[in-house]
């Protein structure tokens, strides 16, 4: 234990070799732990940079009375990650990825939710415009109600109308 604290302690005062030897002491972990939040690998490798990056540059913040240093890297991880994934970039990124395979059985992970996105999409055209497009970003691109009123830019009480007259509808349409 004494050994990882002189490493600490020289990583504070920007020791490149006790960096190296942190990294790969704790990068794996740390990999892990942020893939278990982004839930994608390549991202999860580069906020693994990230996170090390922040913590080299920000060395002399790191106290040890205040905590371990193995939980400081995670808060960094922790929250590199969250803005990732709060960030408009990443959603809209993912949403131009997804288009394609939300309606392509062969691409979707869910077979069962792919199969009903397909069965519904074909009764969206016949849809106004307007009901379609919120339809389609609540229930199959997983858009929140405050996401796809914003995207719209619509007062969320007209979403949430569109939305209720938009089901109405395929209910209808769909004889279920």
């Amino acid at each position: 234990m004494k050994n990882i604290d002189t490493l600490i302690e020289q990583f504070r005062h920007k020791d490149e070799r006790a960096f190296e030897k942190l990294y790969y002491l704790y990068s794996r972990n740390t990999h892990i732990f942020i893939n278990n939040i982004v839930r994608n690998k390549d991202l999860a490798d580069e906020l693994v940079q990230d996170t090390f990056l922040k913590a080299w540059q920000n060395a002399h913040k790191f106290t040890p009375d205040k905590g371990r240093f193995f939980t400081w890297i995670l808060n960094i991880a922790r929250n590199a990650s969250i803005d990732l994934l709060r960030s408009k970039a990443h959603k809209q990124s993912q949403k131009t990825t997804d288009v394609d395979a939300r309606y392509d059985l062969g691409c979707t992970r869910d077979h069962e939710k792919s199969t009903n996105a397909n069965y519904v999409s074909r009764f969206l055209p016949r849809l106004s415009a307007s009901r379609c497009e919120v339809i389609d970003l609540l229930f199959l691109q997983e858009y929140t109600h405050k996401e796809a009123a914003e995207y719209l830019n619509i007062p969320l009480g007209t979403l949430k109308h569109r939305s209720r007259e938009g089901l109405s509808d395929l209910r209808q349409l769909m004889h279920v």
